[in-house]
């Protein structure tokens, strides 16, 4: 065997081990993985929600502020780094629903050593690890028929029908780590969202 041809294998070596330790780092680290997906790093207050532990987390938060960009990381992290599970993300409308299954592919395509995506679906992203990512229009209709999410996000949740919420919620009764985020902006007293805000 030639040097060169031994330089490149302990090189490709190298690199390999290198992207085996950073895949460990950013499954224990969500900021971590929070940068290296999306090229920045997340402020304060991402990095608050990226690593909260809760069963119920809700955020009321400003406009433009990275909403469904943070969605999109949460929702990739349990994908790849918690094989078989389900995660479900409600937005408002068919618009917005689509542009966060946008930002949950790339953000899944960005992360080093991802399980590969085994489906080609508009709103559904299957990992061969197991896990599932379904990005759903906010109606209660299109919710029915999951079971056992590891993770539900509501993004837009003061705009979102409260039919949604009842539907959501009881999913969590059977997950024994499931989490439900409700993002959003302000959007008047009323709604589940500002009840829920209210009791707190």
């Amino acid at each position: 065997m030639s040097g060169s041809r031994v330089l490149r294998e302990q090189k490709l070596l190298l690199l390999e081990e290198r992207a085996r330790r950073q895949s460990g780092q950013l499954q224990t680290n969500r900021a971590a993985f929070f940068e290296v997906t999306q090229g920045f790093p997340p402020d304060p207050t991402q990095k608050q929600i990226l690593t909260a532990r809760e069963r119920y987390v809700q955020l009321l938060i400003c406009r433009q502020w990275g909403k469904s960009t943070t969605a999109a990381v949460l929702g990739a992290h349990v994908a790849i780094y918690e094989p078989g599970s389900l995660v479900l993300i409600v937005a408002r409308g068919d618009r917005q629903a689509a542009e966060l299954f946008e930002k949950l592919d790339k953000t899944h395509q960005a992360a080093p050593g991802a399980p590969k995506r085994t489906t080609d679906s508009a709103r559904e992203i299957v990992l061969e690890n197991g896990s599932r990512i379904v990005c759903l229009p906010g109606s209660a209709e299109t919710i029915v028929g999951y079971s056992s999410p590891r993770l539900i996000i509501i993004d837009e949740a003061a705009r979102t029908k409260d039919d949604v919420y009842k539907s959501v919620r009881p999913m969590l009764s059977r997950s024994p780590k499931g989490q439900l985020f409700l993002l959003s902006t302000a959007f008047g007293k009323h709604g589940f969202f500002y009840k829920v805000w209210s009791d707190k």
